[in-house]
């Protein structure tokens, strides 16, 4: 009688035992393997601040194994699946963009996604390096399956043709003589037209000091938007190279970038572009 009321006890244990690992297999497909996929690309919604890639990352190898390419609307997450396409939008002025992501990070404090400079272009976060965004997965391998942000079309992987630098000049000003008086260059000589207002963080009577300033700028606040403004000094009757950051349309606008600047160690103010 105790046997096979043993052997009946060990056989309810054994069936309660054999279900709880079929529901733990079941639950670990989900979370880890393909169904978590589908999860990520239809229910992923993240808030966060969002930077941009360099040029130095250009034909870098990215962790998909991808090459990468600044002109591609691309991104790079932590954990998002290779290939999802997310929707990125810039909670300042509610511009969005569709990129693909393809590499892994960012890994700065506090920043959700790395988007390529022709998304940051598309969507204003070029000209302040940073911004406060929304993403959300949209889709999968160049197709969106979720509503499309306004005048931004599904997006294939090798069919993208978006360049950054659309007001940048076939010629380069490479001397002294070339930076013409009341033109605006970036650093390596090509003619910009930025609009309303800048911060000025320095002025010199060298080209070679202001294109100096403009790296060091760069390179302590990952702001790629730095240009000089070529003026005129009347008084010692010779020319004048302003380093000016950003482009505003007011004063409000800039403050993101002047912290950007406090925190890099440079001062500034607010200057007016050259009229066009």
């Amino acid at each position: 009688m105790y046997n096979q009321t043993n052997k009946r006890w060990h056989n309810r244990y054994d069936a309660t035992a054999i279900k709880k690992a079929l529901c733990f297999v079941f639950v670990s497909m989900y979370v880890f393997g393909g169904f978590s996929k589908l999860y990520a690309q239809k229910s992923f919604i993240q808030r966060g601040i969002a930077s941009y890639y360099t040029d130095r990352f250009d034909g870098r190898k990215t962790a998909s194994g991808e090459i990468f390419d600044n002109r591609e609307l691309v991104g790079s997450h932590k954990k998002l699946p290779f290939n999802t396409m997310v929707k990125v939008t810039n909670l300042a002025n509610k511009r969005s963009v569709v990129v693909r992501i393809n590499d892994r990070g960012p890994y700065a404090h506090g920043r959700i996604i790395d988007v390529s400079k022709s998304a940051a272009n598309l969507i204003g976060l070029y000209a302040t390096g940073t911004a406060k965004v929304l993403i959300q997965a949209v889709g999968r391998d160049g197709v969106v399956t979720k509503e499309t942000p306004k005048k931004i079309t599904p997006i294939s992987a090798k069919k993208i043709t978006t360049t950054v630098n659309t007001n940048s000049k076939t010629t380069r000003a490479s001397v002294e003589k070339d930076f013409k008086i009341g033109k605006t260059y970036d650093a390596v000589g090509f003619e910009k037209t930025p609009h309303g207002y800048g911060v000025q963080v320095a002025y010199f009577t060298t080209l070679a000091s202001a294109k100096k300033q403009c790296g060091e700028v760069t390179g302590a606040t990952n702001i790629q938007e730095v240009f000089i403004q070529v003026g005129w000094d009347n008084k010692k009757q010779r020319k004048i190279y302003r380093v000016m950051v950003g482009s505003f349309a007011n004063k409000s606008a800039s403050s993101l970038t002047q912290r950007q600047l406090r925190r890099g160690g440079f001062k500034g103010f607010l200057a007016r572009h050259h009229l066009k």
